[in-house]
This record gives structure tokens, C-alpha cells and sequence, in this order.
């Protein structure tokens, strides 16, 4: 407890599922007057993939099985860290637009950012008829 003087979070509060527990650990091993900082994704990032993949899965696969991470709003982790008594909270909010030849590049990136999900009821391989029909799919939407 009240171990640190500075805790750098990258990408790490949007890739958990209990952000706020998270940001309470973070409170908890922080000493008084400390630093957190932190970069994350926000909510509706990578929607177009939600979107096709749960067509997708809930088709061929019968249901659907968390596979890109839904990310918390800003709204959410204010609150956290206004509950867990961090104080002068700032943030700089960052908008980037990555543009893809095709699907397989969108899950190239999302390979290489180590996009991932600790959720228990996650469906590790997908059919391969699964894999090609969200190709297509997002391909069609795109």
C-alpha cells in the first residue's frame, strides 16, 4: 500500500474488465500526492467490428462470444477516478482515424496492439467459415 510515486498505465484500463477495480488498485498502491498516468481506448472504438462479428458469430456460431473488447466512456472512468479520490484529474482526448485496405489489415492491427479480452466465456478459435464470413461481411459494410 502507498508504494509508489508514479504509476504509467499503457493501454491497460480499456483491456480490463472491472476498470474500476483497476483504478482503486492504482489509487491503493499509489503514496499520497502521487501520479497516475494513463492512456487508454474509449467507448465506440473499433463499433464496426462489433457489429459485423456479432452478425457473424451469432449465424454460424449460435451466439455471440466477446472478441474485441467493449471500451468504458469517458463519462465511466471520470467517475471511477473521482471515486477513488484522485484529484486534479486532466485529460487530453485524442481522436485518430486509421484507414485499412481491407479486413484482414483491421485484424493485422488489432493483432499487433494486443487487442484481447481476460473474459472466461471467450471463444479462442473461430470456424473458419466464421472467419470468412466476417471478412466478407466487413468487406460489404465497409
Amino acid at each position: 500500500d502507498e508504494s509508489f510515486d508514479c504509476v504509467v498505465s499503457h493501454l491497460m484500463i480499456h483491456s480490463s474488465d472491472n476498470p474500476d477495480s483497476l483504478i482503486k488498485e492504482y489509487y491503493r498502491i499509489l503514496k499520497k500526492d502521487s501520479f497516475l498516468i494513463a492512456d487508454f481506448v474509449m467507448e465506440n472504438s473499433f463499433s464496426e467490428i462489433h457489429y459485423c462479428m456479432s452478425i457473424i458469430e451469432n449465424e454460424r456460431e449460435g451466439g455471440i462470444s466477446p472478441n474485441i473488447h467493449i471500451f468504458p466512456s469517458f463519462q465511466s472512468l471520470g467517475n471511477s477516478l473521482n471515486k477513488y479520490n484522485f484529484n486534479l484529474s486532466s485529460f487530453s482526448i485524442n481522436k485518430y482515424l486509421n484507414y485499412f485496405r481491407n479486413s484482414a489489415d483491421v485484424f493485422e492491427y488489432l493483432k499487433q496492439i494486443g487487442e484481447t479480452n481476460v473474459l472466461n466465456t471467450k471463444r479462442y478459435f473461430k470456424s473458419k467459415s466464421s472467419i470468412i464470413g466476417l471478412l466478407s461481411f466487413y468487406n460489404y459494410k465497409s
